[in-house]
């Protein structure tokens, strides 16, 4: 599994575009069901008793275990960091095969009616 945020302008910008900002990846075992999550975490408070958008982080998780985070003060611009935690998200499920990213179709890729994504659920919560 593999987390990534895209925000700013290509290329470069404060996100790395095209590449974006993300973790080094997640194994996960084939076939049986996990749990996925994204907690946007705009609650941390300065010592002046004040929300700053540098404290505030992304949390990426898979099954439980936090997987990446990643905070207002790493992006290191306001306006790209309100786009990303502020604005709405999207979830991207892909079983696409092919092109450059995370590598070229090999001997280990499958096809066929047997290669699918089966999704249980998607929930979105959210407090204030």
């Amino acid at each position: 599994m593999y987390t990534t945020a895209h925000c700013g302008t290509r290329p470069g910008g404060p996100c790395n575009e095209d590449n974006g900002i993300g973790g080094p990846g997640a194994p996960f075992s084939r076939g049986d069901f996990h749990t996925v999550s994204l907690l946007v975490d705009r609650t941390v408070n300065n010592a002046a008793g004040q929300v700053d958008w540098n404290t505030e982080s992304m949390t990426w998780s898979l099954d439980g275990k936090d997987i990446f985070v990643l905070t207002g003060a790493r992006v290191g611009d306001k306006a790209a960091w309100e786009k990303l935690a502020y604005d709405e998200h999207f979830l991207i499920l892909n079983v696409a095969i092919g092109g450059n990213w995370p590598g070229a179709p090999n001997a280990q890729t499958v096809d066929g009616p047997a290669v699918a994504m089966e999704v249980d659920y998607v929930g979105m919560w959210n407090s204030i």
